[in-house]
């Protein structure tokens, strides 16, 4: 009998910690921004006009950031740290 052992497969490596403190504190960026947003858009006082102006340019941004984010998370080589941000 031979032993068939062989080598074990790769596994993957882990994240280095300062990536990990930078995907949280990303995250943690993002959804402050978001708030500070949501509460600093004078909506609910503006001409209708205004605020369909504003819809449009803030859909358009949000295609835009996350057509930006899913080409960001298919080239990182930690992808899982770099979708953190959005699965909160």
């Amino acid at each position: 009998m031979t032993d068939s052992a062989g080598t074990p497969p790769d596994l993957p490596q882990p994240a280095p910690l300062g990536k990990i403190v930078r995907a949280v504190l990303r995250a943690l960026g993002s959804a402050a921004v978001l708030v500070a947003i949501y509460y600093l858009l004078p909506l609910d006082h503006s001409a209708q006009w205004l605020a369909v102006t504003t819809l449009v340019i803030g859909l358009v941004a949000l295609i835009a950031l996350i057509a930006y984010q899913v080409r960001a998370i298919i080239a990182s080589p930690f992808p899982v740290l770099r979708a953190m941000p959005l699965l909160d």
